[in-house]
C-alpha cells in the first residue's frame, strides 16, 4: 500500500532528524570544549595529587631523619676570660 509506505517513510524521516537547536544537543564546538574541560579537570587533579603525594613523602622523610638524629642544640658562645698573669700585677 502506497499510503502506508509514505506514511512509514515520514516517520523514519522525523526519527532521524537531529534537532541542533535543543539545548540537550552538543554540537562539533561543543563537544570539543567538553573534552577540553574534562582534561583540564583531570590534569588539574592529576597535579593535586602529586602536590600532595610530595608533601606526604617530605613529611615522611622529616620524621625519619628526626628520629635518626638527636635535636642539636645551637652553639653556646664561648666565654673568654683573661687573666692577669704574674707580671702584669707585680708591675702595679
Amino acid at each position: 500500500m502506497p499510503t502506508r509506505d509514505m506514511i512509514n517513510n515520514l516517520i523514519q524521516v522525523e526519527l532521524a532528524y537531529i534537532n541542533t537547536n535543543h539545548p540537550d544537543f552538543v554540537g562539533g564546538g561543543g563537544a570539543i570544549n567538553s573534552v577540553f574541560q574534562k582534561m583540564a579537570q583531570n590534569h588539574m587533579l592529576e597535579q593535586q595529587q602529586q602536590y600532595q603525594q610530595q608533601q606526604q613523602l617530605q613529611q615522611q622523610m622529616l620524621q625519619q631523619q628526626q628520629q635518626q638524629q638527636p635535636p642539636q642544640l645551637p652553639p653556646q658562645p664561648q666565654v673568654v676570660r683573661e687573666y692577669p698573669n704574674a707580671e702584669t700585677s707585680r708591675a702595679r
